[in-house]
């Protein structure tokens, strides 16, 4: 019998195992509490702090398991099992009945299994769900009987009740299609773009060169800002004393703000965040690439700058096109949305990616529009089949969406990156907008002295 103790040392080696101690500390910010010391001071912490299911529910434990393994899972909601029990389950012989290529289980072959061999990966991956801390595990006479903790079975019960054959499969193929990408991507790597090693040291090393200069050094920008965020930039365009307030006064949350971001949230559904090193290599192969909030920095002279654009498309080893979304009841682009796109593009030449020929392309949507993951894939589709196009329009939803598509050119983009930061440098005052709209609905009005 599986004791008090053994279950939560489980549970605790799953949290010390999902959990970085930045984001054990982060849990406990988020209750009020205080965590300072070791690591396994703060895991004592959010185990008095939160509920199992809830430690499950932040870990995103469902988005990170594999097909097989939710597969397993599934058929201990009914209660304990032996790996035989585990492989002779009623839902796994109907899905191993099918042909399941060797690549699922992340073997990279072309082969496909039949339900005999198929059934013995099943079982080999029953241990790796233990090792995880996910199942547990005692002896039944000669027979080792495993089952799901039982802290966490209430989660899996709630969250894994709906299963089905069909989407099991679908999940399958997808991780076969995936891993022999990935194999395929990584060896041929460099084809397109032989330089992508030296970039990705450089992209490290000036991230690792900030670390040290936030560490040792006082910033010689305004409000000891160490780097300047495109959107900053962007903003300055806008009204640059709306800037200046709101990093003096602290960001106003305004309905349209909320709305934005959380629409940007969804963008980001169903996206794989991998790691810098696969991705780089995997843009060098040549293979065509949509990558989503991807990180960008550089320096300009003596100052880093850095954004993230809500896509990027790569082929040929090459940037072919930033997308940014913008939430919105205007019908055409304001300057300051070109100005962002372009300073993320100008960023991407400043990290050493060949962006030659690179374009970019505002999508305007109405700000209470749902965006979904199918009709967003539809939209990026469209750009890329009609890059060559000005202005495009697309109805999702009832809505309009209207998208805009722009050569980048170097010299504009370096301009007005130049005249943003002499600002932060403190070359200048800010200066005001002279768009007496844009004064009365700022959140910042009642603070400014140049208010119209």
């Amino acid at each position: 019998m599986v004791t008090e103790k053994e279950l939560r040392k489980a549970l605790y080696d799953f949290i010390n195992r999902c959990f970085t101690k930045a984001e054990l500390k982060e849990l406990c910010r988020s209750k009020g509490v205080s965590a300072e010391g070791n690591k396994s001071f703060i895991i004592e912490k959010v185990l008095a702090l939160y509920s199992p299911c809830e430690l499950l529910e932040y870990s995103e434990v469902l988005r990170r398991l594999r097909w097989y393994e939710k597969l397993i899972l599934y058929t201990l909601l009914s209660g304990a099992k032996s790996k035989s029990e585990i492989v002779k389950h009623e839902l796994v012989s109907r899905i191993l009945a099918h042909k399941i290529p060797e690549a699922a289980f992340g073997v990279i072959t072309s082969k496909m299994l039949d339900e005999k061999e198929a059934r013995r990966y099943i079982s080999r991956k029953v241990d790796g769900l233990r090792k995880k801390h996910i199942l547990i595990s005692e002896k039944r006479g000669r027979k080792l009987i495993y089952s799901i903790h039982p802290w966490f079975l209430e989660y899996f019960q709630q969250n894994l009740v709906k299963i089905d054959e069909k989407q099991i499969l679908k999940e399958a193929y997808t991780f076969a299609e995936s891993s022999i990408r990935f194999v395929a991507t990584h060896l041929l790597a460099g084809r397109f773009w032989p330089e992508w090693k030296k970039s990705l040291h450089n992209f490290r090393k000036t991230i690792k060169e900030l670390i040290e200069i936030i560490k040792n050094q006082k910033s010689k920008l305004r409000f000891g800002a160490h780097l300047v965020p495109a959107s900053s930039i962007a903003e300055q365009y806008y009204c640059e004393k709306k800037v200046e307030l709101a990093y003096m006064f602290g960001e106003v949350e305004t309905e349209d703000k909320i709305t934005g971001r959380e629409n940007h949230e969804k963008l980001l559904q169903e996206t794989v965040r991998i790691k810098a090193e696969e991705l780089w290599a995997e843009i060098s192969s040549g293979a065509p690439v949509v990558v989503r909030e991807m990180f960008l920095i550089g320096k300009y002279g003596d100052v880093f700058v850095a954004g993230r654009p809500d896509a990027i498309y790569f082929k040929d080893g090459d940037a072919k096109l930033v997308i940014e979304y913008k939430f919105t009841k205007s019908r055409r682009p304001w300057r300051d949305y070109h100005i962002q796109a372009r300073i993320y593009c100008l960023l991407l030449g400043l990290m050493g990616f060949k962006t030659h020929g690179l374009k970019y392309a505002l999508v305007l949507a109405p700000q209470k529009m749902k965006i979904l993951t199918q009709p967003l894939k539809k939209v990026e589709k469209l750009i890329l089949k009609n890059m060559d196009k000005g202005i495009l329009e697309e109805k999702i939803n009832e809505e309009t969406i209207r998208i805009f598509i722009n050569e980048f050119q170097v010299e504009d983009a370096r301009q007005e990156l130049e005249w943003a930061l002499g600002y932060w440098k403190g070359q200048r005052d800010a200066i005001p907008t002279r768009n007496p709209n844009k004064c009365r609905i700022c959140p910042f009005k009642d603070r400014c002295n140049f208010r119209k």
